[in-house]
């Protein structure tokens, strides 16, 4: 009998050892490999097979080629070649392995030999640890140290936005991305990639309220990480058909942060479900963070070049209101303000076409003044209307406030009748500015932009402050204008009245002359033959006579130019004209003197001096006609005005005498300023007194084809 007690305890402590060394194998925190020296595993662990993805029975039916990336597997195969023949004791790589799900993981293997007494390879025995969140992680860190580069460069908020979307999206595998700006309690979408058109059209501007993890990124300053359709479906029932739309199974939403400051937030979107390892929620919030700093100092950026163009700008314009200032200050010709105001206007805003349009002097009309740009044509049909019109002008004058109009849109809704024939042409937008003088408004000025326009506040002032130097210069050259033209009537004037001086004083001395030769006839001849003084004193009373219609006549004159109005009063013209005519026949010796009148026509006026009227006319035509001529009077009704024409077949007038026939003293035939007839004012009271019934008068003739007088008075009076 041999007592085996201490071997069976050897044998109980050998078996432990084994079931302890199977446990660590097993359950070691790196993944444990046996290949043969062919390449085939021959035992693997729970870790390794972790790593991969495998359960083990399958897993022992592959070998090192099924499961290693084709890039790494030469390098691999060709160490454990040298590994097995005993060229290398060890050896240590980096390699990727390829999952079953098709994966690609990312390890560190340490491999060595076991061999028998004689150094014959048996099996090669590895050490395999995941370092795929390393290697990812690193990954990021360069992508990141890269986006850096990349977002200095980036100017603008978009710019920002779609390198941030471009490198997010590539980094983790996410299916689409935006940036979303808080604009007081809604977000904007400020770029977006990978959404389809119907998602950005229902998500473009949504509520910060919406149930939408970048909304709850924005609104609470937290981030939000679904990992699946489940996760989405607990935080947001209510927001879970819209979300639908896109097809995706996971999402990341990163608030985005200006120091303390919420200004949007920053989401991804992925097409599987997916594990947010900590490795990959610190690189979103990181990508975060600089999205956040860098559309942060794009603002700057972009607010200090505004500040600087407005600055440019803003000198750039002064530059210009100095230099029309200047120009206007030297311009008295209203023409020449006009143009300038218009194409500096034009000049400094950009404008591609300006107008100016001035109040007509009794108030009623807006009257075209002149243009500067395209589309000359536009102003046909607008040259004057009146200040009632519905028109944006006239609106302006009526107002005495500048009228802008943003877009074509508005003239459409505001001004129909206007909107037809700018539909056609580059309208895009209007400035339109009163032109006031002493808190009157004269006129408009209008600046017409080929853009839609807003008009901030900044450029209005600039406009009203451009308006007011072209008003006072308007108002300046009005004056100007006025005084020449007070200046050249005073001149006319002058020389009117001296030209009238010396001819009444010739028309005063022919009869006074007459008078005073035969009374001094008569004085010194008393026993002259009794028919010698009948002569005598028929010659003296003819004169008389003659000087009292002078004198009657110049005095009709003189009142007619002191101002003196007539009484106007309902009455038949027909009527009248009859009275005259019937006078105006003892005149007509061998002439036909002819009324072609109707029974009745009303008008409003001074029946004497109407009277008067017809009976200069006709006795002009009479005394210029020769015997057997004809002279013919007639009055009919044109729409609201009466006219009446006095034609005959006498002499005529020439051409270049007509355009004086109504001047003091004028007459066309030379040859008979000594006619005893007529004073030479017949005509001139005659057109003083049809501009007293607000009427008008002409003259055609011709040179041995007679002469028609026209007189056109108005039914209701002036």
């Amino acid at each position: 009998v041999r007592d085996v007690t201490e071997q069976r305890k050897a044998q109980q402590a050998l078996r432990e050892s084994e079931q302890r060394l199977l446990a660590t194998y097993e359950r070691a925190p790196v993944g444990i490999v046996e290949s043969s020296p062919e390449g085939r595993y021959l035992q693997v662990n729970e870790e390794f097979c972790r790593i991969l993805g495998y359960p083990k029975e399958e897993l022992l039916r592959l070998g090192i080629r099924d499961v290693t990336h084709p890039e790494d597997y030469p390098l691999d195969i060709e160490l454990h070649r040298r590994l097995v023949t005993g060229e290398i004791p060890f050896y240590r790589i980096e390699k990727r392995y390829l999952r079953k799900d098709g994966a690609v993981v990312w390890t560190e293997m340490l491999r060595s030999v076991v061999a028998d007494p004689g150094g014959k390879a048996l099996y090669t025995v590895g050490a395999v640890r995941d370092i795929t969140e390393q290697k990812q992680a690193e990954a990021w860190a360069a992508r990141l140290q890269a986006l850096t580069g990349q977002l200095s460069a980036a100017l603008t908020p978009q710019d920002v936005a779609r390198v941030v979307l471009e490198q997010g999206l590539a980094a983790v595998g996410a299916r689409a991305g935006s940036v979303v700006l808080l604009r007081e309690r809604s977000l904007e979408v400020l770029g977006a990639m990978g959404y389809e058109p119907k998602v950005m059209e229902a998500w473009r501007n949504f509520s910060l309220e919406s149930p939408a993890p970048l909304a709850t990124a924005a609104r609470e300053g937290r981030a939000v990480w679904l990992e699946s359709l489940e996760d989405f479906a607990r935080e947001y029932p209510e927001g879970l058909g819209v979300i639908c739309l896109s097809g995706n199974q996971a999402w990341s939403a990163a608030p985005l942060k200006a120091g303390e400051r919420l200004i949007g937030a920053f989401g991804l979107s992925y097409a599987q479900p997916r594990h947010f390892s900590e490795a990959e929620r610190v690189f979103i919030l990181t990508l975060a963070e600089l999205c956040a700093q860098a559309l942060e100092r794009s603002r700057l950026y972009q607010a200090e070049h505004e500040a600087r163009a407005k600055a440019e700008e803003a000198l750039r314009r002064v530059s210009g209101l100095q230099r029309v200032t200047a120009a206007l200050a030297g311009s008295e010709d209203p023409g020449e303000v006009t143009r300038i105001a218009v194409e500096e206007g034009v000049r400094i805003l950009g404008a591609y076409r300006g107008s100016v349009y001035l109040l007509s002097p009794d108030g009623t009309q807006v009257e075209y003044a002149g243009n500067y740009g395209a589309e000359r044509e536009l102003h046909q049909g607008w040259e004057r209307f009146p200040v009632t019109a519905p028109l944006p002008a006239a609106e302006v004058i009526r107002q005495g406030r500048a009228r802008y109009i943003g877009s074509l849109r508005e003239v459409e809704e505001a001004y129909p009748q206007l909107a037809s024939a700018l539909r056609h042409t580059h309208f895009g937008s209007a400035a339109l500015l009163p032109l006031k003088v002493k808190g009157r408004t004269v006129g408009v000025l209008s600046l017409v932009f080929a853009e839609v326009r807003e008009f901030p506040e900044d450029e209005r002032r600039f406009l009203r402050a451009l308006a007011d130097p072209v008003a006072q210069a308007m108002e300046r050259s009005r004056l100007v204008s006025d005084l020449r033209q007070s200046e050249e009537r005073y001149r006319k004037l002058s020389e009117a009245q001296k030209r009238f001086v010396n001819d009444a004083a010739h028309e005063l001395r022919a009869p006074l002359t007459s008078i005073q030769g035969n009374l001094e006839v008569l004085r010194r001849f008393k026993d002259m033959r009794s028919h010698d003084r009948e002569e005598a004193l028929a010659e003296v009373t003819k004169e008389a006579a003659r000087l009292s219609r002078l004198v009657n006549d110049m005095l009709a004159l003189a009142r007619g130019d002191a101002g003196v109005q007539l009484r106007l009063e309902p009455l038949d013209l027909a009527g009248v004209l009859r009275q005259a005519c019937a006078e105006a026949r003892h005149l007509a010796r061998g002439h036909r003197l002819e009324a072609d009148l109707p029974e009745r026509l009303e008008v409003k006026g001074d029946p004497d001096r109407l009277k008067q009227l017809a009976l200069i006319l006709l006795e002009n035509a009479l005394k210029y006609t020769p015997e057997g001529g004809r002279v013919r009077l007639a009055l009919c009704r044109q729409a609201d005005h009466a006219e009446r024409r006095v034609s005959d077949t006498g002499i005529g007038i020439a051409a270049q005498d007509l355009p004086h026939v109504f001047d003091r003293f004028y007459r066309a035939d030379q040859s008979r300023r000594r006619d005893p007839g007529g004073s030479g004012l017949g005509l001139s009271i005659a057109k003083w007194i049809v501009e007293q019934h607000g009427g008008q008068i002409r003259l055609e003739s011709a040179p041995g084809q007679g002469t028609t007088a026209i007189v056109r008075l108005p039914l209701t009076g002036p």
